[in-house]
């Protein structure tokens, strides 16, 4: 919790962590406990902080269908393909409507942010069936494999390129997730003119 400022968006997080003490002493189950520490972040009030129950992921070498989505104005929409993974290979593309994920249909109604993640992550090998309409495109379906997920910092230093335009030069990396040794890597490449030239 060391990343809390007790100021952001007004909430009491001192008082939530109480409040969420008292309920976990008084749970009975896992399934009380797994919804006391949910009610517990939703004071965060933001869509990418949860909470993975024990070993429903291991802490490296998961597998990944390859896609990130979003919200968009009617409903959810392709965000991201990792490249090379099973949705690139499905020819899924940025700005596609989703449909369904794992036979659960996606719509406006909104969908819980780990429910998401835990759609297209798992263990390698295992699979998810999704359902997306591309831009203007017929509806399509496809089982897509999990397969091993290269980390966050290996993806954005493959995406990293410097461009030039019109006698300036841009730098540019996709930021999929990235560990803060890249980060500042990437801000020293950017900021030294000579590696840029190269």
């Amino acid at each position: 919790v060391g990343f809390w400022d007790p100021k952001l968006k007004g909430a009491d997080w001192v008082g939530a962590v109480e409040r969420a003490g008292k309920e976990l002493s008084q749970a009975r189950s896992e399934g009380d406990r797994e919804e006391a520490y949910d009610r517990l972040l939703a004071i965060f009030d933001d869509s990418h902080t949860f909470r993975l129950p024990a070993g429903r992921l291991p802490a490296q070498n998961w597998g990944t269908a390859g896609v990130r989505i979003g919200r968009d104005a009617d409903g959810y929409a392709v965000k991201g393909v990792i490249p090379g993974t099973a949705a690139d290979r499905a020819g899924m593309k940025t700005g596609d409507l989703i449909l369904s994920v794992g036979g659960k249909k996606y719509g406006r109604q909104r969908v819980n942010f780990r429910d998401q993640f835990l759609a297209f992550e798992g263990a390698p090998g295992s699979s998810v069936e999704l359902t997306w309409r591309p831009s203007g495109g017929e509806t399509k379906t496809a089982r897509l494999d999990r397969t091993l997920e290269e980390p966050g910092a290996t993806l954005v230093w493959k995406s990293a390129r410097v461009i030039r335009r019109g006698g300036r030069a841009y730098g540019y990396a996709r930021l999929w997730g990235i560990s803060a040794e890249t980060a500042l890597a990437i801000v020293d490449l950017l900021l030294d003119r000579e590696e840029a030239g190269r």
